[in-house]
């Protein structure tokens, strides 16, 4: 096989060759060293387990020979009666004892033997795979170029004309759709605008109208309103007067008759006299409340003048401004105020007196 170095050399080589940028090139030989890393780190995995083991399988002979020799001298001193075989049997016990502990030396001793070479084949690796990437990064990596230093900015700036004259519209190719567009825009905006005008005028000339009829009609019913209140004054004036001078001549009648001293006439008279005090007083409550209601209808009516001079403005801030929402606003506000008072008005009203005799 072919050695280390020529293998990563050959594979950063062939990573510049194949994509042209030395950056490619970097990233691959950093790459290599990290996957040759652990690839190193991993090998070392078993023999580092062996050595490991090894002063365990001493110990574990250390403990089988120790068993092994107090389990043959608790024999020993059940069978032996003399002291001489017992020096014999200890003896014996302790050249196993000597034997279990060697064995714990000799792997102790075998594991250090061990471990030495195999620290140094694992620096001696680490040395070369270090060396190897000192030489790629240092001798072969900086004799690359990047693609983009090969460049003149001449010919970028020859490759950028070309295509931008080759794929992008020229200015005018832009700004004459666009002119055409807002053209259209304007008329299509213009005639649309004329037509709203146009409705807003005739509506508003048909709200002019209506106002000017519901004003005409509005005047019309005052007048009739305050005629009719006159005359109804005048008649009550003189239903008055008439009940006055009736009483004024029955006072005089009564004098007169007491006067004379019929008694039993005065007393008819008298009783006559208070009926039509009684009637007078009725006729004067029904006055007052007569009076009232022609308060109140004096009230309605300067409401109806307030009602018509609102009308008034409304109908001059229509001919001076164009806010039509507003004026339709005021309006309605203004014929909502004047429909109970015109349902009021249309509602007949009769006063009538009673006379007792």
């Amino acid at each position: 096989s072919n050695p280390l170095i020529a293998t990563r050399c050959s594979r950063v080589l062939g990573a510049y060759i194949h994509s042209g940028s030395r950056k490619a090139a970097t990233e691959l030989a950093l790459d290599d060293s990290t996957f040759y890393q652990a690839a190193s780190e991993s090998s070392y995995s078993v023999p580092r387990i062996l050595i490991w083991a090894i002063p365990l399988l001493g110990f574990i002979g250390t403990v089988i020979g120790i068993s092994g020799a107090v389990t043959g001298f608790s024999g020993f001193l059940e069978q032996a009666g003399e002291i001489e075989q017992i020096k014999e049997g200890i003896g014996k016990v302790t050249t196993g004892l000597a034997i279990a502990f060697d064995t714990t030396l000799l792997a102790l001793c075998l594991s250090v033997l061990v471990m030495i070479p195999l620290v140094l084949v694992e620096r001696s690796e680490s040395r070369l795979l270090l060396a190897i990437d000192v030489f790629i990064n240092d001798k072969l990596l900086p004799r690359f170029k990047s693609s983009i230093d090969s460049l003149s900015e001449n010919t970028l700036q020859q490759v950028v004309d070309q295509a931008f004259q080759e794929h992008l519209p020229s200015h005018q190719s832009l700004i004459e759709p666009a002119e055409a567009y807002a053209q259209q825009a304007a008329t299509k905006l213009a005639q649309g605008f004329i037509v709203e005008v146009e409705k807003v005028q005739q509506m508003t000339a048909t709200l002019m109208g209506k106002l000017s009829e519901m004003s005409h009609t509005v005047s019309q019913d005052r007048q009739a309103f305050i005629t009719s209140l006159e005359q109804q004054q005048k008649a009550n004036t003189t239903a008055f007067t008439n009940l006055l001078s009736e009483l004024r001549a029955t006072n005089m009648q009564l004098l007169e008759e007491l006067n004379t001293g019929n008694s039993a006439v005065a007393q008819g008279l008298f009783t006559q006299a208070e009926q039509i005090s009684n009637q007078l007083e009725q006729a004067a409550s029904a006055l007052q409340n007569r009076v009232a209601a022609l308060e109140q209808y004096s009230a309605q009516v300067s409401e109806i003048a307030q009602l018509q001079q609102s009308l008034e403005q409304t109908l001059q801030s229509l001919e001076k401004s164009a806010q039509l929402e507003q004026v339709l606003t005021k309006v309605q506000e203004n014929l909502t105020q004047l429909k109970p008072a015109l349902e009021q008005l249309s509602k007949p009203r009769r006063i009538t007196l009673l006379e007792q005799e």
